[in-house]
């Protein structure tokens, strides 16, 4: 199905939506992204822009509809300051699979941490981040176990793929290491809470009023808060070329440094779960670039950091970054 298609398929289907909640009608402009989870499409409703999502595969269509209405409003209402927010949810329909949610006009934050600058405003933005997790937690701050049965299905992802040497070594050592660090950590209290599920730069918006605001959200969940600082800065450093600064567990040290001073991640737990979900991350995302064939040399380069700082014994140290 060509792109003209798939504009016409789609708009017939939000058409029935719009028709069936008396909602003003929505025209679809273009579309933004297609992948084998959904389809996105960039339209205008009234006088407003909007997204239109449409889940692929029924399971999500009958999950992550009524979830997204869930989840943005439950997050709206904890992040009820004047810099921080997420899109809000307009309609949907679980029969077609549809979402349909504001757009908001701004600044990706990846686009503004790719463009490589440096200093206080970059450091504006990682801060920023940080805290809009901990506003995102609001009152659901909580201790759960962990499980290492529970973990072991993200750390089997290496199975996904069939890498050459010397890939193939490193990715098993990681194995090993991530096992090992989830039998000691099976059973351990840790500090949880709810909040977007996928946390990462390409998630998050800086409007063009100045608010930072989280997208595609679809679950409200209890995550570890290790886990989720673990998830933004992997992504925050994905694609950057390694060398150039300090570097340990494949994460530039001071940026990492100054989320977690701003993070609600325990000072207890940084040097347990939190570089536990890092190496689950480098690895992840080592087997994807390996998978999809782009961006393995320099993901390879940070799951090698990993590894020597695993080896040398490092530890995750915030004395020496400013508060």
């Amino acid at each position: 199905m060509n792109a003209e298609q798939e504009i016409r398929r789609i708009q017939w289907q939000v058409g029935i939506v719009c028709w069936r909640h008396n909602a003003e009608k929505i025209e679809i402009l273009s579309i933004l992204k297609i992948s084998p989870l959904a389809r996105i499409f960039r339209a205008r409703m009234g006088g407003r822009d909007v997204v239109v999502k449409q889940f692929t595969s029924l399971k999500h269509r009958r999950r992550k509809v009524p979830s997204t209405l869930h989840a943005v409003r439950n997050l709206r209402s904890r992040l009820s300051e004047q810099k921080f927010s997420a899109n809000n949810y307009i309609l949907g329909s679980r029969l077609f699979g549809i979402v349909v949610v504001e757009f908001v006009e701004g600044d990706g934050l990846e686009v503004c941490l790719k463009k490589g600058w440096d200093g206080a405003f970059r450091q504006r933005l990682i801060r920023l981040s940080a805290e809009w997790t901990n506003k995102a937690a609001g009152s659901s701050v909580t201790s759960k176990p962990f499980s290492r049965e529970a973990v072991s299905g993200r750390i089997d992802f290496y199975q996904t793929v069939k890498p050459d040497p010397p890939y193939a070594h490193d990715l098993q050592r990681m194995v090993q290491i991530l096992y090992s660090k989830a039998d000691e950590l099976d059973g351990v209290q840790l500090l949880s809470a709810r909040g977007h599920n996928d946390f990462a730069p390409r998630n998050l918006i800086i409007s063009s009023d100045g608010i930072l605001v989280g997208i595609d959200v679809h679950l409200d969940r209890y995550r570890f808060v290790s886990d989720r600082a673990a998830n933004f800065l992997v992504s925050k450093d994905l694609g950057r070329a390694i060398g150039r600064r300090p570097t340990a567990f494949g994460l530039d040290v001071s940026e990492m440094n100054y989320y977690l001073r701003h993070s609600n991640v325990p000072p207890d737990e940084l040097n347990s779960s939190f570089v536990f979900f890092v190496g689950l991350f480098q690895m992840r995302m080592l087997c994807r670039r390996l998978a999809g064939g782009r961006g393995v040399k320099s993901q390879h380069m940070r799951v090698r950091s990993y590894l020597d700082s695993v080896d040398r014994g490092e530890a995750v140290t915030l004395e020496a970054i400013p508060a």
